[in-house]
């Protein structure tokens, strides 16, 4: 589905930050928008917005 999509959203909660998976469904990089919460660790939305991951905070008002 990935392939073949014109945008590729991603929703997860921070909790989900830092965990180790036994399966992956894309690279981070290939993503182009995350929709988070605010309890996102900086380093990751440093390193998310640095590979042009457009990343939304649903729990701002911003």
């Amino acid at each position: 589905m990935c392939e073949v999509a014109r945008e590729v959203i991603a929703v997860t909660d921070a909790s989900k930050f830092g965990r180790k998976s036994f399966c992956m469904i894309r690279d981070a990089g290939g993503i182009d928008t995350l929709i988070t919460d605010s309890r996102i660790p900086d380093n990751y939305l440093q390193a998310l917005t640095a590979m042009g991951v457009k990343v939304i905070i649903a729990d701002r008002d911003d």
